[in-house]
């Protein structure tokens, strides 16, 4: 990070850098072992059975039967490559990569394949279902590729879906000069 620093840029720039890039990295750690700990398990030794263990007394033992459920409905879906039950289990409009792009169910089947790239269905293909991860936010599978949570009424939809095939849009500026 300090060979970017040459010429006029002084130390404290460079060292303001650093601090943040550390702050940066500190959370993330903090953030993955949040996750750790609420799935009760450590990521590589997650099994049905150990994380079932883990779901009596769950700080969301009431929602997380639910999301199972779902999960393991979106998975069957899309090994079958059903199209149409996936987009029921969809709450609209969807968040793809950060942005909600899918606003209707027809759109949802317009970009099926492009919302669940080979990438997304291989992170849904991994997870344990009894192993999702929860927090405020809902479920998620162990790098975040799907998202569920409680919403009308309180029954589980997926709210989002982070694919490669849709990539975030930068916030960079761009204005012309």
């Amino acid at each position: 990070v300090l060979s970017q620093f040459s010429g006029k840029r002084s130390f404290s720039t460079a060292t303001a850098v650093l601090e943040r890039y550390y702050r940066t990295m500190r959370s993330t750690l903090i953030f993955a072992a949040i996750s750790v700990a609420f799935t009760g398990c450590a990521i590589g030794q997650q099994t049905a059975e150990s994380c079932k263990a883990d779901l009596h007394g769950f700080w969301r033992e009431k929602d997380i039967y639910e999301a199972i459920e779902l999960f393991k409905n979106l998975k069957i879906a899309l090994d079958k490559d059903d199209c149409a039950a996936a987009a029921s289990m969809m709450f609209y409009p969807l968040r793809v990569s950060g942005q909600y792009r899918v606003h209707n169910r027809t759109a949802f089947l317009n970009h099926y394949d492009r919302i669940f790239d080979s990438k997304v269905r291989e992170g849904i293909e991994r997870q344990i279902p009894e192993c999702l991860a929860g927090n405020w936010q809902g479920f998620r599978t162990e790098l975040g590729e799907v998202w569920i949570e409680a919403l009308n009424g309180g029954h589980m939809k997926v709210i989002a879906v982070n694919s490669d095939s849709w990539p975030k849009e930068s916030n960079r500026d761009h204005s012309t000069k």
